[in-house]
């Protein structure tokens, strides 16, 4: 679909459709003339259309002008009209055009000029519903018939000539984050036998290439015997497909402010090893590569957004299965820093990975490391599929991440670090233990345990923490029902892209 911008409401054909966004109690404004507004007024009553967010009603004119099909998306009160207000809106009204087969659309909301209270500009407005529209209409899968028919424009309309260069930056900007975030969602959802290690490697070179970023992608044996990543090796070694370990790095053309590592839980299935998972948990556990599917689609927007630091993603890539040569229970390995660790559960493997993955971004000398795992089942069962659990270091940190997130309505809720956690992963025969304490349900304090468990791969060789935020995703990134029907999300959402792109370009 191509999204453009226009101050014309051209006559368009009977393939045309027109969306116009309505608060509660109000009449329709000059948008449609007096005929068609009393025709519209006679069916909301009809269909006691009241104007609720994201409710819509549609009706033909039998005219031509300004189209044929038209589309009324509810926009609630104009009081609390927000930035959520207009995704749920766009992603309402996008599905209700495709419902009527419109090859082209065309959109105005009230308050254009002005949007509603005034604190939303019309780059944001257009930025939303271009982002919330192009990712309502994504669908991945490998289904063999051909999806039929679909929209080809979609054009934003603005009276006022002198607002359309911010509008068309909004919707430049609107449509690479879509991109992004399609790219994340195609890495999670694709299976084990598609997505690979090798073939997720070969995506993140694609995407280097795209945005004229380093990369580099280490095989095991650089890893084991250039620098020690025995954490990694432990679960890749029961696997047959040759694992990776995956460096983008980008640098803006001036001095960057500062170095900001990104690091993402590549499992692309995880059978849980020895520890093997019940077949109805094994069956959706490509989704186990959430992590690397965030941080590979922020750094495709790196040529767009071309952020005042350095970033470097890091992803370390293999599969958990079990093997002859896979890892066990009681087995002791060492990480990068030196640091060992008593392996009691082979199904908390990626933590293991993650050991790596952060002590190598620490070698590179961070300011900052952020890293986003779906790695504990007790992160979904304590804040559902709304919420992705925080914990960090870092109190100025956890406020820019919070933040970043609140303005895309990525929610997030921080879980504490705590000695009592530090107690339950201590090892009578190794530095830790890669797991707490079990129950019949599962570990207790399963989510901020995995996370002290990490903190102790984020301190250089003098002793000193780097500022690090570990996100768990283990609820947040994987389909939601409720994310389908509010924003259109269908499958795995491609969570933490669009909080990444605010927490990069809010670095001042």
């Amino acid at each position: 679909m191509k999204i453009n911008a226009s101050n014309q409401l051209s006559t368009q054909s009977s393939s045309s459709a027109y969306i116009l966004g309505l608060f509660k109690g109000k009449d329709l404004e000059g948008i449609l003339d007096q005929k068609l507004q009393g025709l519209a007024a006679q069916i909301m009553k009809e269909d006691n259309f009241n104007g609720e967010v994201g409710s819509t009603m549609t009706f033909r004119t039998g005219q031509e002008t300004p189209a044929q099909k038209i589309i009324l998306v509810g926009l609630g009160n104009e009081t609390g009209f927000k930035l959520d207000t207009i995704r749920i809106a766009s992603a309402a009204a996008i599905k209700a055009a495709t419902g009527l087969r419109a090859q082209n659309v065309l959109a105005m909301l009230p308050g254009s000029g002005k949007f509603g209270n005034g604190n939303i500009s019309a780059y944001e407005a257009a930025l939303e519903m271009a982002e919330t529209s192009q990712s309502a209409l994504y669908r991945g899968g490998h289904k063999s018939e051909k999806q039929v028919g679909g929209i080809d424009t979609f054009t934003i309309i603005e009276t006022d000539e002198r607002k359309l260069k911010e509008i068309e930056a909004g919707i430049k900007r609107g449509e690479a984050i879509s991109q992004a975030r399609s790219l994340a969602r195609y890495i999670m959802n694709e299976p084990a036998n598609y997505m690979t290690p090798t073939q997720l490697a070969i995506t993140a070179d694609k995407v280097a290439k795209e945005n004229d970023l380093q990369i580099e992608i280490l095989d095991m044996d650089t890893c084991v015997n250039k620098y020690g990543m025995g954490a990694f090796k432990a679960v890749a070694q029961g696997s047959r497909e040759p694992a990776k370990f995956i460096i983008i790095k980008y640098a803006p053309n001036n001095k960057p402010r500062k170095h900001i590592a990104l690091v993402g839980k590549g499992v692309t299935f995880d059978s849980g090893g020895l520890c093997l998972k019940s077949p109805s948990l094994m069956e959706s556990m490509r989704f186990d590569k959430g992590g690397a599917a965030s941080v590979i689609a922020t750094m495709s927007l790196m040529k767009e957004l071309q952020p005042d630091v350095a970033v470097t993603a890091i992803v370390p890539a293999t599969e958990n299965m079990p093997s002859g040569t896979a890892m066990r229970q009681g087995d002791i390995v060492r990480a990068m820093n030196g640091k060992s660790i008593e392996i009691l559960d082979t199904d908390a493997e990626g933590r293991l990975t993650l050991a790596d993955g952060l002590a190598y971004a620490v070698s590179l000398g961070a300011d900052e490391i952020i890293d986003v795992a779906t790695l504990t089942p007790e992160a979904a069962l304590a804040l559902g599929l709304s919420y992705t659990a925080l914990m960090s270091n870092d109190k100025e940190l956890t406020n820019k991440i919070v933040t970043a997130g609140n303005e895309c309505g990525e929610k997030m809720w921080q879980l504490p670090l705590d000695d009592d956690y530090r107690d339950y992963i201590k090892s009578n025969n190794a530095d830790m233990k890669n797991v707490g304490l079990p129950t019949m349900i599962g570990n207790i304090a399963g989510a901020p345990v995995s996370a002290v468990f990490l903190e102790n791969f984020i301190v250089d060789s003098k002793g000193n923490p780097t500022p690090w935020a570990h996100l768990d995703i283990s609820g947040s990134g994987w389909s939601n029902p409720k994310l389908e029907a509010k924003y259109g999300l269908a499958g795995p959402p491609g969570v933490m892209v669009r909080t990444f792109v605010n927490y990069l370009m809010d670095q001042g």
